[in-house]
């Protein structure tokens, strides 16, 4: 990072380049170094141009030159020096202008540019100026010899100045053209002026900013208007034009323009992404080496932009404090620019650029449709004022149109005070054709406008606002504001607009369909009834008008229609019979929650494939179409049925064992895959899950064993290492099997199937019950340090509807029993998190967990827990598991909106966690070596971070499963299997995951430019076989 200091006397070329030239006189601006030479003597330390040729010299009143500090100007030669003071000179100490003799200045009448007429003598003297663009003196040296100096630009070390030398026997200086105005138009940009009479000439000059070239005459014309076609886009360009009596005299004292030609307007939204190169001044969004500035992160509300080249940032500011507010930007030449640096923001805020060609930029950031959007100001002149728009208006219906009420400026800003309100029209509503309707007088904050709309036909009025201040570039617009021209709440007014709006819905004209539409939206509430009516058939209407409204109800912001929009979808498809709870939910998390959960049971189907047709969210909808294709619709479960965590040990079924060498000579695949089944152990999940893997495998081999090459010894070998496992520590020889078996296709049905075996308890466990008589802390915890002090075990602990919080409890408790089950219910509320240390088949039902202080659930030292229809919520990370195993059912883990965490899961040393029919809405989930997360219907929502993180390490599998986040999908993991799953994330699916398998029929991305890397996506479809 290098921070722009100060340097004198030292002329740095950089500086020079930046403002092209020493001198400029007459027709041309010298180049740097070209025309600089040595003193006298060869002193290098005095360097100086000379000002023109004889000719131009004797004839020329208009010259410009850059003053660098410690430089000096001689006002009777015009010469720049940097030794020498003479007592008739203008030196620049890179703050403050001193002038022998001194200085007049004065406020210009004119506001919308430089004095027009400049009198001799006028002004008030002034010691030690601070020069400032557009600020304009007078000097007189004595003897008839005066002139003016008006400052053109200023940099960190330089000032550039206009200089107009008074006529020696005359009183005044006159501009001809007194204004020069510059229009960009496509391909070229076109200059008027005010010309002096019909035959008058003038000279036209242009300069291309940052270039060396300066300002080169490109015409000589006559008349009021000159079209410059050659002048190339995103470049700001500076035009002179000045009288001149014929074709070689050099051109008289007159009016300068800048102009840029964009690509992309300043105020159109430029929707940032991470790589984008951009290009300030013409809204090039891929300029390569040509930009300004570069997005190296643009992730959500967080945002990175770097400097390129020489440019100079200032901010963020999320509120600017200066005297005049967000109307005036900082000066470049102050501290706080900055080159070659990154900053970074959060959602909304402003920066300002400046551009080594002198421009400066005010960059607006603001956050949209879930991202960030830039829009960009530029002061081509050096004002460094950036108008900002009108703050919304009260609207005063009146007999003859309507009154506007704009509030006052919130402080004094000087001229900014006197700035005009400009008020535009939509030409007809939601066709984005403006055109002015009116201005305002200088200053003033009320507009009235007439009724330039027919009643008859036209319904909805549509403004927005700008300020204008002249000189300056208007505002951009302010938010759109609209009302209606007929009462709304006369119910025959009201009846005939809709009416008129009804039937331009299938109007053959887009603009009348456009203009309808506009218009329902604008009524809002009142025009339901008949949109509804529409939608179920009660009022005619034609197909294309009942698609219309059926589009308009499920764009209602507030999603109240859509539940109406989904059932008369449902009717036209002829589903019958209520949806699946909460399918319909106006909330998308909680719609795709439900729509997953409700995947496999009974009646889901039909409505299922209503979302695939006509849910508004393109996730929803891409997510049931990959559950409508599912090839292995899971299994309907009893939704009585609990966790096989709750039978005491003493009541368990002993697995069966086998001697699988004799199984395997005696039986084919098929009848050792039923053994397998057999002896299936669900207090060791990991190994069951390999023991369904290898009977999976041979059921989907078949007989012959001599049609199967090794599978034969591998199943064997794999079947001996899980019974071996079930008394071993650790996970190797699980591993091992593992490797020996398994195939994406055997642990996606070997994973469900364990869970549905986990959780397929129906019958009566006899299991000691406490119910607490009231919701108090010191009663739960008093109870449960008996039970332990007892050995009990197994024992169910009921509790009352209320809120359990102690702050002396610290952030946890304990529970330190083995088969404990906390049985809540609505209104349970522990405020607190929960820790299982050591302790196994703890389960938690029907609890909601809020800790402020704490995750929301621990789990250490080779714990086991199962959580059902439960809430957890916790801070920075909201459940970790360390050595130990967790399964997740139809349960929602969370994150506290005022304080979100970092990581929603955090696993460590070989932990292994499932969840089924859950919704993780808490941030990342990180793993190591050995961790294992198993994911089944389940909506992962990570926010604005990465979804899935190892520290190396760890492995995940997912089906019929959606992930959503705002930055990388999966990175240094060792493993990754995903089928049936939707991925919104905007970037770099995969980082550093080498053993990544995806589904090529059944994994989709909702961003069409997150590409799913080829080596990570199967041959063939993984299920169905």
């Amino acid at each position: 990072m290098r921070t722009r200091s100060r340097t004198r006397p030292t002329v740095q070329l950089t500086f020079l380049a930046l403002l092209v030239g020493i001198s400029v006189v007459g027709n041309g601006l010298a180049e740097v170094p070209a025309g600089v030479t040595e003193g006298p003597a060869g002193d290098p330390a005095r360097r100086e141009i000379p000002i023109q040729d004889e000719r131009t010299r004797n004839a020329s009143l208009w010259h410009e030159v850059v003053l660098v500090d410690g430089f000096h100007l001689d006002l009777r030669t015009r010469r720049v020096d940097a030794t020498a003071q003479p007592e008739e000179s203008l030196l620049f100490d890179g703050e403050q202008l001193d002038a022998q003799p001194r200085l007049s200045s004065w406020t210009p009448l004119e506001m919308n540019g430089p004095t027009t007429v400049i009198r001799k003598g006028g002004g008030n003297a002034v010691d030690a100026p601070t020069p400032l663009p557009g600020e304009e003196y007078l000097y007189d040296l004595g003897g008839g010899d005066w002139g003016y100096l008006q400052v053109l630009d200023r940099r960190l070390d330089a000032i550039r100045i206009e200089i107009a030398v008074g006529p020696k026997d005359g009183e005044a200086l006159v501009r001809d053209p007194a204004r020069l105005f510059a229009s960009s138009e496509p391909g070229q940009h076109r200059l008027t002026w005010i010309a002096d009479s019909e035959d008058a000439r003038y000279a036209v000059e242009r300069w291309i900013h940052g270039t060396p070239d300066g300002f080169t005459e490109i015409a000589r014309v006559t008349g009021s208007e000159f079209v410059d076609v050659e002048a190339p886009e995103g470049r700001v360009v500076e035009y002179r034009v000045g009288r001149v009596t014929g074709d070689a005299d050099p051109m008289r004292f007159g009016a300068r323009a800048h102009s840029l030609r964009q690509m992309r307007p300043g105020d159109w939204p430029i929707q940032l992404v991470q790589g984008m190169s951009l290009d300030l001044l013409s809204g090039e969004t891929d300029a390569g080496d040509e930009g300004h500035l570069e997005v190296s992160l643009a992730q959500g509300p967080s945002l990175n932009l770097m400097t390129l080249g020489e440019v100079a940032i200032y901010g963020p500011e999320r509120s600017d404090q200066r005297p005049g507010g967000a109307w005036f930007g900082p000066p470049p030449w102050e501290k706080g620019y900055q080159t070659e640096v990154r900053r970074a923001s959060r959602g909304d805020a402003v920066f300002f650029v400046a551009i080594p060609d002198g421009s400066l930029v005010r960059l607006s950031i603001t956050e949209e449709d879930g991202g960030l959007a830039l829009r960009r100001q530029i002061d081509l002149t050096g004002t460094l004022r950036f108008p900002q728009p009108p703050a919304p208006p009260e609207l005063d219906r009146e007999p003859d149109g309507v009154t506007l009420v704009f509030p006052d400026f919130g402080e004094r800003m000087g001229q900014v005070d006197h700035a005009a309100i400009v008020v535009e029209r939509e030409r007809a509503p939601g066709d984005q054709v403006w055109s002015e309707l009116t201005v305002g007088a200088p200053g003033q904050r009320t507009v009235h406008i007439g009724q330039p709309w027919d009643p008859a036909s036209e319904f909805l009025v549509r403004l927005r606002y700008r300020h204008r201040l002249p000189g300056l570039p208007d505002s951009p617009t302010s938010a759109v504001t609209e009302f209606l021209t007929f009462d709304p709440g006369d119910d025959d007014q009201l009846r005939r607009a809709l009416d008129y709006v009804l039937t331009d819905l299938g109007h053959e004209d887009f603009t009348r369909r456009q203009g309808a539409r506009v218009l329902l939206e604008s009524l809002g509430d009142l025009a339901w009834p008949r949109l509804e009516a529409i939608l179920v058939g009660d009022e005619a209407a034609s197909v294309e008008v009942q698609t219309v409204v059926r589009e308009l109800l499920l764009d209602d912001p507030g999603g109240r229609s859509l539940p109406l929009v989904l059932r008369a979808r449902a009717a036209e498809e002829g589903v019958e019979g209520d949806p699946p709870k909460g399918l319909l939910d106006i909330d998308v998390r909680s719609r795709t929650w439900a729509m997953l959960r409700a995947h496999g049971q009974p009646g889901a189907a039909p409505w299922l494939r209503v979302l695939a047709l006509s849910d508004p969210d393109p996730g929803v909808k891409k997510m049931a179409e990959i559950l409508l294709a599912d090839r292995e619709v899971p299994r309907t479960l009893d939704p009585a049925a609990q966790s096989h965590a709750l039978i005491p040990p003493d009541q368990r079924r002993s697995p069966r064992t086998r001697d699988w060498r004799w199984a395997i000579e005696e039986g084919d695949p098929h009848e050792v895959a039923a053994w397998a089944r057999d002896t299936i152990d669900l207090d060791h999940p990991r190994a069951a899950m390999v023991a369904l893997m290898v009977a999976y495998r041979l059921e989907l081999a078949g007989p012959p064993w001599t049609l199967h090459g090794d599978l034969r010894q591998h199943a064997e070998l794999a079947l001996r290492l899980v019974d071996a496992a079930r008394t071993q520590p650790g996970n190797e020889l699980l591993e091992a099997a593992e490797a020996l078996i398994a195939t994406p296709a055997t642990q996606l049905r070997a994973r469900r199937d364990l869970l549905d075996l986990r959780f397929d308890l129906t019958k009566e466990v006899q299991r000691e019950r406490f119910e607490l008589e009231s919701a108090d802390i010191g009663t739960l915890t008093a109870l449960l340090n008996d039970l332990h002090a007892q050995g009990a075990s197994y024992v169910d602990v009921v509790l009352p509807a209320g809120v359990y919080e102690d702050e002396s409890l610290g952030p946890w408790l304990q529970l330190h029993i083995d088969g404990l089950r906390l049985i809540g219910g609505d209104g349970v509320v522990l405020k607190f998190g929960l820790q299982i240390e050591g302790v196994v088949d703890v389960v938690l039902q029907d609890l909601a967990v809020h800790s402020d202080r704490s995750n929301a659930l621990l789990l250490r030292d080779g714990a086991s827990a199962v959580v059902q229809n439960c809430h957890l919520i916790g801070v920075q990370t909201v459940v970790s598991l360390s050595h130990s195993r967790l399964e997740v059912d139809a349960s929602h883990i969370d994150s506290d909106p005022a304080r979100p965490a970092a990581l929603g899961l955090r696993l460590n040393g070989g932990c292994d966690m499932t969840l089924r029919n859950s919704l993780v809405s808490a941030g990342t989930a990180r793993l190591s070596t050995g961790d294992q997360i198993y994911m089944d219907r389940t909506l992962f929502d990570a926010g604005a971070r990465v979804l899935f993180q190892g520290s190396p390490g760890g492995s995940v599998v997912a089906r019929s499963t959606m992930m959503t986040g705002r930055a990388q999908g999966f990175i240094n993991l060792d493993g990754l299997l995903l089928e049936g799953v939707v991925l919104d994330i905007p970037r770099d699916m995969l980082i550093n995951v080498p053993g990544a398998r995806m589904c090529p029929d059944t994994v989709r991305t909702l961003d069409p430019t997150v590409e799913i890397p080829a080596h990570a996506v199967l041959e063939t479809a993984i299920l169905g076989q």
